[in-house]
């Protein structure tokens, strides 16, 4: 995904749950900011589970010592974090 905020990668799922049936909407966002004067390198998180906001993270590195392993590994544990609470959830 591409956007004015930057680019990523998105996914949703709506589900249904509950009597009478409810629609109930659930997503993880995974965001590179564009480049600043900052010279920073930031990823931003963003995550619901049924229509409730559970993960907002932001994470970056200077540009000047940037380590290419430990962003993934940041890009990772937020994966991570926001999987664990989708199980939590049921």
């Amino acid at each position: 995904m591409m956007s004015v905020d930057g680019w990523g990668a998105k996914i949703s799922r709506d589900e249904l749950y509950g009597r009478p049936l409810t629609r109930q909407y659930s997503h993880l966002e995974l965001l590179i900011r564009p480049y600043s004067a900052a010279r920073i390198l930031e990823v931003t998180a963003r995550g619901a589970i049924r229509n409730k906001e559970v993960l907002t993270r932001s994470q970056y590195q200077q540009l000047d010592s940037y380590d290419l392993d430990a962003f993934r590994a940041i890009i990772d544990q937020l994966a991570l974090e926001f999987a664990e609470k989708v199980a939590a959830a049921g």
